[in-house]
């Protein structure tokens, strides 16, 4: 009789222990069933059968929303992109380099994803782009991936304004961060429509992106086409991307055409140096830099046709904040630019976000070039 009542105690004592531990999942938000099924960005099913403790990441801004989401102690290896941005990811340095992040190493992926064991254990997850015509995107890494058991893959174009929610939240599934997700998502939204109301009621300006190199080839200039993000970004920040109906989303163009566009606006995005945040504010060697490149533009056959040239309205601005999790960061920035009169703080947004990824943005450096007078 005594063993009975112990048994039935110690069964009542196990069920409320279990439920208790539900209750508390419940509680903060964060789901931990397994298994679970994600649908990734790029429409692919993945199950995942227990917790993810080991992470690939194959690009810097995947790396950027993981370090979000709290579980960058996850990150096992990474690619090239996120290895030379220690100014972003200090404690990633030291990880295993897998590759250029269009050309991962898998062999490597693999060996790293058995360690010292026989066989793959399931914990570990390889996450990159969803591009579904890119050999580094979703189906492509699936493929490379194919003869290694237990590697699961997924992929997100979180670069993507338009994706941006969904991808997140679904990351934040992935390793039962749906509450930090949130949180991130909703701050996010805060900042995203404080621009869409500063703007709304203000005129369509024609804007030119054009990416920036030391050698600029005038009958390929690299701009951003259909689908891009920066054609998101722009239409949110209520400006109307020349390129915007060109067929690719990284398309060539001429210089002649450029003319032919009538921008008034003209952004030249550059990628900073990798080991700092930004440009040093001048006088400095970094806006000397950037002063060459918006001079060899306006030297250009033809530029001074150009409204954005006569009214000297050509910036250079860091490619790094206009996309991923900091993209809201770009974004502020790039609606300033196109409609300087607009109640917007871009740096107070910056020095915002890079607290919440624990990281003291300098007050000494700069995002974009020439600065923007205040209102």
């Amino acid at each position: 009789m005594n063993k009975l009542l112990s048994t039935s105690s110690i069964c009542l004592l196990l069920g409320m222990l279990l439920v208790s531990c539900i209750a508390s999942a419940a509680a903060d938000g964060n789901s931990t069933g397994y298994p679970k099924t994600i649908t990734d960005g790029a429409d692919r099913t993945v199950t995942i059968t227990e917790p993810i403790e080991r992470v690939v990441v194959l690009n810097s801004d995947i790396a950027e929303a993981l370090k979000i989401l709290g579980v960058e102690d996850k990150i096992i290896a990474v690619t090239d992109s996120v290895k030379n941005r220690a100014s972003y990811f200090p404690d990633l340095t030291k990880k295993q380099v897998i590759g250029k992040w269009t050309e991962p190493d898998y062999e490597m992926i693999g060996e790293i994803a058995k360690g010292s064991s026989d066989e793959v254990m399931p914990d570990i997850i390889v996450i990159g782009y969803a591009y579904v015509d890119k050999p580094y995107g979703a189906p492509g890494v699936e493929k490379s991936l194919a003869p290694f058991k237990n590697i699961l893959n997924a992929g997100f174009d979180i670069h993507k304004p338009d994706n941006f929610e969904k991808d997140m939240r679904t990351l934040g599934a992935i390793f039962n961060k749906e509450a930090e997700a949130e949180e991130y998502i909703k701050w996010y939204n805060e900042k995203n429509d404080a621009v869409k109301n500063a703007v709304k009621d203000l005129n369509l300006p024609k804007v030119y992106i054009e990416s920036s190199s030391t050698s600029p080839k005038l009958g390929e200039l690299g701009t951003y086409g259909k689908g891009s993000g920066l054609t998101q970004q722009i239409r949110i920040a209520n400006g109307l991307n020349v390129a915007r109906d060109l067929e690719l989303e990284w398309p060539k163009v001429d210089w002649e055409w450029v003319i032919k566009q009538n921008p008034e606006v003209i952004i030249l995005t550059k990628y900073a140096t990798a080991e700092k945040l930004g440009w040093d504010e001048g006088p400095s060697k970094d806006t000397i830099d950037l002063e060459k490149i918006i001079a060899e533009v306006q030297a250009r056959a033809g530029a001074s046709s150009v409204p954005a040239i006569k009214n000297n309205r050509v910036y250079v601005f860091d490619a790094y904040k206009i996309f991923g999790t900091d993209g809201v960061v770009g974004l502020t920035y790039l609606a300033k630019i196109i409609h300087p009169e607009a109640d917007l703080d871009p740096k107070a947004v910056e020095k915002e976000y890079f607290k919440k990824i624990g990281i003291e943005y300098p007050d000494t450096a700069i995002t974009m070039y020439p600065a923007l007078e205040e209102n």
